[in-house]
């Protein structure tokens, strides 16, 4: 994509921004992959595209925003949770809710939730990973005496927490709308994949990102 596509005005590095389901929607982690060795300034910037996106293509009106760590309490985490706490302090991101932990991916306690892309990625694979071992535990446990509705809801569980229901994760920061599908994807995930896209360029979501990040980046120059 970086071959193909300029990042917008503004953009540092880039952020996968990858949905996790949750009851009654998803949590947007971002980055999950796309820049390792991130900066504050880099969480700051993927809490206000990673925002945008979830605001005009996914409907949430007041998202709130996290930054990934190892607990609540703001003195939890290493020196880049530290440093990114400081630079949230001195440009203020709307709705924020101070640390998150990986397990509330999955509650309802943000809309969106910052990371490098490293520890980002770690959460994302240890997820999936768990995710599949326990819909293999219950699928192994089915049997022909299984009550009513079990199967039933075995296959609105994985249908949940199948990759190929989403389509894939947007890269933020580049012009135009570029989307990372999964290595496995079938013609499901590229039919949720085009849906993506869609919500994201009628949205208008980086033109929404380079108008949110304007006055940080005057500010900063």
């Amino acid at each position: 994509a970086t071959l193909y596509a300029e990042r917008l005005p503004g953009v540092r590095r880039l952020g996968i921004a990858v949905p996790f389901p949750r009851p009654g929607g998803v949590t947007i982690v971002t980055d999950c992959g796309a820049n390792p060795n991130a900066r504050a300034e880099d969480l700051h910037q993927y809490a206000i595209m990673a925002r945008e996106y979830v605001k005009h293509a996914l409907g949430v009106e007041t998202p709130r925003t996290g930054i990934l760590s190892i607990g609540e309490e703001e003195y939890k985490g290493n020196k880049l949770v530290s440093d990114t706490w400081a630079v949230f302090r001195e440009h203020p991101v709307p709705e924020f809710v101070g640390n998150v932990e990986p397990r509330e991916f999955f509650s309802d306690r943000a809309d969106v939730v910052v990371a490098d892309g490293f520890t980002g990625n770690v959460a994302l694979k240890a997820a999936e990973g768990m995710a599949e071992f326990m819909l293999r535990m219950i699928g192994g446990h089915l049997g022909p005496k299984d009550p009513a509705g079990t199967k039933e809801l075995t296959g609105v569980i994985a249908q949940r927490v199948d990759y190929s229901q989403y389509g894939g994760a947007p890269l933020l920061g580049l012009t135009g709308g570029y989307l990372i599908g999964h290595g496995r994807s079938g013609p499901e995930a590229y039919k949720q994949a085009v849906r993506v896209m869609r919500e994201y360029v009628h949205g208008k979501v980086g033109e929404r990102i380079v108008e949110s990040l304007s006055p940080v980046t005057q500010e900063g120059a």
